[in-house]
C-alpha cells in the first residue's frame, strides 16, 4: 500500500516537473553574433512601441572607474517608467576623495527636463547641467551639482560590443528582452574634479568599465539568480555574466564571458 502510495506521488511529481518544463515560454539569450557596437545599439530604447508605456521599462548607462590613486568615482545615468509618471531620467554621481567620505550626487528630471538625440555618430544625453556623449570610441562626461563639478574623458582600448548580439528575448517576438551593450569593455580615463564649497581640485586617471543595459520585463520573470565578476587587471579585463530565468521561462542559465586587452577584444 505504501509502495503504491509513493510510487503514485513519484510519478505526479515527475509529470508536474515535465509539464512544467513544457509549459515554459521560449527564451533565446545572447543567440546571435559578437560584433561592435554602433549609435543604434546604444541609443535609448524608451521611445521604442514596446517600451513608451511599458511599467517594467529601465534602462541604464553606468561606468565603474578603477582610479591610479586612492579616491573613487561612479556615475549613472538611469531612464524608466516605473513609478508614477513614464520616461523619467536620474543622474547618479559618487565621488570618494582619497581618505575622505563618499559623496554622493543624485537628482532626478522629469521626461520633458531630459534629451537624447543623436549628433553624427555619437549620442548625447542630456539631464539638467549633466552632459552625456560619446560614438562607441570615446566617451565624455560632465557633471555638476551642490557637492561638486566635474569632467570626465573616457578612451576606449576594446571598441563599444554586442555579447552574442547583445539580447536575451523572453517567449515568441522581440519585444521582451534583456539587452546588453558594453560600452568600454576595456578603457582608460581622466576626470577633474572641483569641489563646490572649497574650490579644491582632483585629478584622477585610471582604468575603467562601461555598460548600456535595458530591461522591459518584470524583474521577477526576468531572472531568478545572478552571477556576476569583472576584473580589470593590468593588461586584461576579464568579466563573466549569467542569470537563471525564471521557472516561467524554464529556470535555464545564460550569459557572457569576454577578455579585453589594450589592443581589442581577444575572446
Amino acid at each position: 500500500m505504501i509502495r503504491g502510495i509513493l510510487g503514485t506521488l513519484t510519478m505526479a511529481l515527475m509529470l508536474t516537473v515535465v509539464t512544467s518544463q513544457a509549459a515554459a515560454y521560449e527564451v533565446r539569450a545572447f543567440a546571435g553574433k559578437n560584433r561592435k557596437a554602433t549609435i543604434n545599439d546604444f541609443m535609448p530604447k524608451l521611445d521604442l512601441p514596446e517600451n513608451k508605456t511599458n511599467k517594467f521599462f529601465a534602462e541604464q548607462y553606468s561606468f565603474a572607474f578603477s582610479p591610479d590613486g586612492k579616491e573613487k568615482f561612479w556615475f549613472q545615468f538611469l531612464i524608466t517608467n516605473m513609478g508614477i509618471s513614464n520616461g523619467r531620467g536620474a543622474v547618479r554621481v559618487h565621488f570618494t576623495p582619497g581618505g575622505g567620505k563618499k559623496i554622493k550626487a543624485e537628482a532626478a528630471f522629469a521626461r520633458k527636463e531630459w534629451s537624447a538625440s543623436k549628433e553624427g555618430k555619437a549620442l548625447k544625453i542630456q539631464m539638467g547641467d549633466n552632459v552625456f556623449t560619446g560614438d562607441g570610441k570615446q566617451w565624455k562626461a560632465h557633471f555638476k551639482n551642490k557637492h561638486f563639478e566635474a569632467d570626465c574623458t573616457i578612451t576606449n582600448s576594446a571598441p563599444a560590443w554586442r555579447p552574442g548580439g547583445g539580447t536575451v528575448y523572453y517567449g515568441k517576438g522581440t519585444n521582451r528582452y534583456y539587452d546588453v551593450t558594453l560600452l568600454t569593455p576595456r578603457g582608460r580615463f581622466e576626470a577633474d574634479i572641483v569641489m563646490a564649497e572649497t574650490g579644491e581640485k582632483y585629478h584622477l586617471t585610471g582604468d575603467v568599465f562601461g555598460d548600456n543595459s535595458v530591461i522591459n520585463i518584470s524583474p521577477n520573470l526576468q531572472a531568478r539568480r545572478w552571477v556576476q565578476t569583472r576584473k580589470i587587471g593590468s593588461k586584461y579585463t576579464v568579466m563573466l555574466t549569467t542569470l537563471q530565468t525564471s521557472e516561467q521561462y524554464g529556470r535555464k542559465w545564460v550569459g557572457y564571458f569576454f577578455v579585453a586587452s589594450d589592443k581589442g577584444m581577444v575572446a
